[in-house]
């Protein structure tokens, strides 16, 4: 009866403080967050991209993408097309109407590289940089390069499509009388 009466009173302890001030995800910290106090100012029609998706679905309401990520979070292993991800993922912020919000403390460090080197792969500029984290968007002033592949594919087609053109011409020079 004494060992019920002690876990209930601990129990009931644990529940106050709790509710007083939350945990992990919930926490007083996170919800006084001035990372989430400026996301909350992103207007409802600009798509979210973060590498704590989770935290601005539980403060804000409103579900956010992951950014890639470099390992496997179940296996641990390394992402093989980690790369061409971020090149999708940088053509989209190119496209408009999104904007990273990359938390300092909390996230996962592992998983993603370095904040900075996120950056530059994704070409972006800070809108707002807090303590806890930095609000950024695309660069206004990126140039579009597509992938050396897409070029080549491209070459390939411009070419194919003169030699036709250039047959048909003949074909059509040699019915003449």
């Amino acid at each position: 009866v004494l060992l019920v009466a002690m876990n209930v009173y601990a129990s009931v302890d644990l529940v106050n403080y709790v509710s007083r001030r939350g945990v992990g995800l919930a926490s007083r910290r996170w919800a006084q967050s001035g990372l989430i106090q400026h996301a909350a100012r992103i207007d409802p029609t600009v798509a979210i991209y973060t590498n704590a998706p989770e935290l601005i679905q539980v403060h804000l309401g409103r579900s956010a993408g992951p950014l890639p990520r470099r390992y496997n979070t179940s296996t641990r292993s390394p992402v093989t097309d980690y790369d061409a991800r971020m090149r999708r993922m940088a053509s989209i912020l190119r496209r408009g109407n999104c904007m990273i919000v990359w938390f300092r403390r909390g996230a996962r460090p592992q998983e993603y590289e370095p904040e900075d080197q996120v950056a530059r792969k994704l070409h972006l500029e800070a809108v707002w940089k807090l303590r806890d984290g930095t609000i950024y968007r695309a660069k206004h002033d990126t140039v579009y390069r597509p992938a050396p592949s897409v070029v080549r594919r491209r070459r390939a087609a411009a070419t194919q499509a003169a030699a036709r053109q250039l047959e048909h011409r003949k074909a059509a020079e040699a019915k003449r009388p």
